[in-house]
């Protein structure tokens, strides 16, 4: 399974009960973190935690609250149905951010104010903090981010630095 970016929409503060750690953190209402594999109620988790980093966490979620584990492609800013006749989520960007391809090869960067393009929730698996895109645009262009025999790329999402909507790189209506 890919691992893909979620938001916590519960309406609650979620607990971070590491199975081997204890508690480590707490993921707030409306905070993203990154769904890196799960079985049943136990999933592997990447969050930023309370000393400023991206943390990996294995928690049991059988008593979570319904919302927590919302994909972040439900929250999108819009949809546009692109060339290649696929619809996309579309999400806004607040910072510029570095752009990279498949490899983690840079490609370019994608400007304060201009939009990402995805077919999905997915993030990378290396870096959880980002997000896959297939287009970024400029204006009302869009360019495909591809590379390295790849049609799709990663955007960094600003998640290193903060975790929560009014902050994050990217955004949507969360």
């Amino acid at each position: 399974m890919a691992s893909v970016m979620r938001i916590n929409l519960s309406g609650q503060t979620i607990p971070v009960d590491d199975v081997d750690k204890g508690r480590i953190g707490e993921i707030y209402n409306r905070e993203v973190y990154c769904d890196c594999g799960h079985e049943g109620s136990m999933y592997r988790i990447a969050f930023l935690a309370p000393d400023g980093k991206i943390t990996y966490a294995t928690i049991q979620t059988a008593s979570f609250p319904d919302g927590f584990d919302t994909p972040i492609t439900d929250k999108h800013s819009n949809y546009y149905t692109m060339d290649d006749g696929k619809n996309y989520h579309i999400f806004d960007m607040r910072r510029e951010e570095e752009v990279y391809m498949a490899d983690g090869t840079r490609w370019g960067s994608v400007a304060a104010g201009a939009r990402i393009a995805c077919s999905d929730a997915v993030v990378g698996d290396t870096h959880p903090d980002w997000k896959q895109v297939e287009y970024v645009s400029s204006g009302n262009t869009w360019t495909r981010v591809e590379g390295h025999n790849s049609r799709y790329g990663f955007v960094d999402t600003g998640m290193a630095i903060s975790s929560m909507p009014d902050l994050m790189s990217m955004y949507g209506t969360w």
